[in-house]
């Protein structure tokens, strides 16, 4: 089992719910919660397929959010 990090912020009213850790899969959702439950399905789906095509699955990054003041 590996462990991704995320973000998560809200957007034009839905939530949305990212790992840079692997490019291009996203969750939505209209509540947080529904929005990682989309991201999960969408993980478990790439990384199923990575399996069967003998692809190895992306390396989980340390993510780390602050906040700057410019």
């Amino acid at each position: 089992m590996r462990r991704y990090d995320y973000v998560a912020w809200k957007d034009e009213g839905k939530w949305v719910v990212h790992s840079p850790s692997v490019p291009g899969v996203y969750g939505l959702g209209t509540t947080k919660k529904r929005a990682e439950k989309d991201f999960v399905a969408a993980l478990s789906t790439l990384l199923e397929y990575l399996s069967e095509i003998g692809e190895r699955p992306p390396t989980p990054r340390p993510l780390s959010i602050g906040t700057m003041e410019v």
